[in-house]
């Protein structure tokens, strides 16, 4: 495997494991928010695979249009770095709004209001995940004998990432940096991967 194909899975892998950070860490924000309820758990499931479903589609219409999809995906790795730190922010302040709405709204205004919300701040950054996927694999994709190997290849390095995540928010990050300073570690990933494929294809 070539220099630039291993930075592209490593690239991979680092978006993977910040996608699960940031699951972990907003979870964890809606639980607060929202209390630890299948509401809470629903808005944040509801949310994650709407928007990579609608980030896949909208990723693989980018994808058949071609062209440098290395900064493409670059763009993307920036763009989800800046929305962890903001998301989870933006959550903490919500913690506030809520407490101050509690009780001078019905129960049902109150509760779709908390879903809507907080499921609306999830959108953006889970269609932009969404939509690295069918970017990165058509950007490593030089013919159709190595599109097996090659997004298999890109698939399972991101599958790894994601179970390094899981494990590292919510048994190492969370503990040691709390929510937010673990929003920083998730964007860096972030960052780093853009990095690595940034200057690999070049």
């Amino acid at each position: 495997m070539s220099l630039r194909g291993a930075a592209v899975l490593v690239g991979f892998a680092l978006s993977g494991a910040s996608a699960l950070v940031l699951e972990v860490l907003w979870s964890r924000k809606l639980a607060l928010l929202m209390g630890s309820t299948v509401e809470a758990f629903s808005a944040m499931l509801a949310a994650v695979m709407g928007g990579l479903a609608l980030g896949g589609w909208l990723g693989g219409k980018v994808a058949d249009r071609g062209g440098n999809l290395a900064r493409v995906f670059v763009l993307l790795q920036v763009l989800i770095g800046a929305l962890a730190v903001g998301s989870v922010a933006v959550m903490g302040g919500l913690l506030y709004l809520f407490r101050a709405l509690h009780g001078a709204l019905p129960h049902g205004v109150f509760m779709g209001l908390q879903f809507a919300l907080g499921a609306g701040l999830l959108l953006a950054p889970t269609v932009l995940m969404g939509m690295t996927f069918p970017v990165l694999s058509r950007h490593i994709t030089g013919s159709l004998q190595e599109s097996g190997f090659r997004v298999g290849a890109a698939f399972s390095a991101n599958t790894l990432g994601t179970v390094a995540g899981a494990l590292a928010g919510g048994f190492l990050l969370v503990p040691l940096l709390g929510l937010m300073g673990s929003a920083w570690v998730a964007g860096g990933l972030n960052l780093a991967a853009a990095a690595l494929v940034l200057a690999t294809s070049r």
